[in-house]
């Protein structure tokens, strides 16, 4: 039954990690390096994916969606680092489901502004990494993992280079109030997207306006989402189209939440186009 157990779960896991892509006629040979930094006391347990290339890196930092892992973001870490970048995924503090992520923290702790602090952390350990382009370091979030990407990015204007957004969650305020409006009491801990979370996450969704962030944001952002996602309805990132300064937003016929292999990869050649397009130089 474990041997069973075992290979359904190898099977559900490489599901996940999808198929990478290769973005150059010869892509680099790649290794992956276990990562860890801290934040806020908690260790933080990643992947870099690093392509076997002399010289400073362009480099791509991955936020991953609620409850989700590092192990998610496998196909895109591994394409952009077969493409000459450094791909950082981390597991935010307790931001996945149980069992599936390496970092440690409790999820009944976690909510989007923990994974903001864990983001500014992750950037700070990326940017002292000797292999690290200053000058090129681009951010990608997914879902939640977009969110929070979209609230952290005003801070830090000066380490970034632009923005990539896959279906990002910005329907995450508006769903606490559906669940408790102004006025009721939120439990101490409930459940969401069968993930078992504590009150902080309400309350700390409802300190921040996403689409006022958005307006802080002076750096290039691309939002790729699917017309038939149904946890996120795309209009959620047409509305985002007119609060960032400079946006663009491409949509993926027939995808839902998450994206398909097929349009996984589809999303991965946007992504890589669209930074290489935004690169800069001495």
């Amino acid at each position: 039954m474990n041997k069973i157990k075992q290979m359904i779960q190898k099977s559900f896991l490489k599901k996940l990690a999808g198929t990478p892509v290769n973005l150059l006629t010869k892509p680099y040979e790649y290794v992956r390096e276990d990562v860890e930094c801290v934040s806020v006391g908690l260790k933080l347990r990643g992947y870099c994916y690093l392509p076997k290339k002399e010289g400073k890196l362009k480099t791509i930092i991955i936020s991953h969606g609620f409850g989700s892992s590092k192990l998610f973001e496998t196909s895109v870490g591994i394409s952009f680092a077969k493409a000459g970048y450094a791909a950082y995924t981390f597991d935010f503090a307790g931001g996945s489901y149980p069992g599936l992520g390496s970092s440690e923290g409790d999820v009944t702790k976690m909510s989007v502004l923990t994974e903001k602090q864990n983001l500014l952390d992750i950037l700070a350990y990326v940017k002292n990494r000797p292999e690290t382009d200053l000058k090129n370091i681009f951010l990608e979030g997914e879902s939640q993992g977009g969110f929070v990407t979209t609230i952290t990015a005003p801070e830090i204007l000066n380490d970034i280079n632009s923005i990539v957004l896959f279906f990002p969650a910005y329907i995450i305020t508006t769903a606490s109030y559906d669940r408790y409006p102004q006025g009721v009491e939120i439990p101490e801990t409930y459940s969401v997207l069968r993930n078992t979370i504590g009150r902080v996450y309400d309350l700390d969704c409802r300190k921040v306006s996403v689409y006022d962030e958005m307006k802080k944001i002076n750096k290039p952002v691309l939002i790729i989402h699917g017309d038939k996602d149904k946890l996120v309805p795309v209009n959620y990132s047409k509305l985002a189209l007119t609060c960032f300064p400079s946006a663009s937003l491409e949509v993926l016929k027939g995808e839902d939440h998450g994206f398909s292999n097929k349009g996984r990869q589809k999303a991965i050649r946007l992504a890589y186009s669209f930074t290489e397009s935004h690169l800069l130089k001495d």
